[in-house]
């Protein structure tokens, strides 16, 4: 069997078609790539204040927890790499809970949901925090969170240290913490 061989102008045509394709799926199928690195500028920011109810409808503020560092965790119920998350996250709270506080905002909409999460994942800590309007959040809007689980460490000034911050990253910043 013999192949057809291209000519040159179909080669830049195909090219051309190939970097259009790219460029709308970019713009519209994943069009969180286009902010994708939008939450990264605020690393070296002050932590922009939220204030969200807790599980008791109180209101929490992020700033309440300044003195110490937070993990400003985004996720929810019914987010599957969020649930796989949540092993790693009730570890690495049991090993650094002294030092390190964890303020949880979830994206769910059913408060139900939320809390059945919380418990049968066994996040212990204390702050959890969700307005129920899912991914229209002001909290997300705020920090730019176009997909979940996003997380932002700040430091014990309020200031954002790392964004999305993988798990050793945030064990070698959080080992370090715990010396000072």
């Amino acid at each position: 069997m013999t192949g057809k061989r291209i000519s040159n102008r179909q080669h830049a045509i195909c090219n051309s078609y190939c970097l259009l394709l790219i460029a709308l799926w970019q713009l519209f199928i994943f069009p969180s790539c286009s902010n994708f690195s939008s939450n990264k500028q605020l690393i070296g920011a002050n932590a922009p204040e939220i204030s969200l109810p807790d599980l008791n409808g109180k209101m929490l503020s992020l700033s309440s927890l300044k003195g110490k560092p937070v993990l400003l965790h985004f996720w929810a119920s019914w987010c599957e790499p969020c649930r796989k998350e949540n092993p790693k996250l009730v570890s690495l709270y049991s090993k650094y809970k002294n030092v390190l506080a964890i303020y949880s905002v979830s994206l769910d909409t059913d408060k139900e949901k939320w809390l059945n999460a919380i418990a049968n994942d066994h996040l212990d800590w204390q702050d959890h925090v969700s307005d129920l309007k899912g991914m229209n959040s002001a909290a997300a809007q705020t920090y730019h969170v176009n997909y979940i689980p996003s997380s932002f460490l700040i430091d014990k000034n309020g200031i954002i240290a790392f964004v999305n911050p993988k798990t050793e990253a945030l064990e070698k910043a959080l080992n370090q913490i715990s010396k000072e």
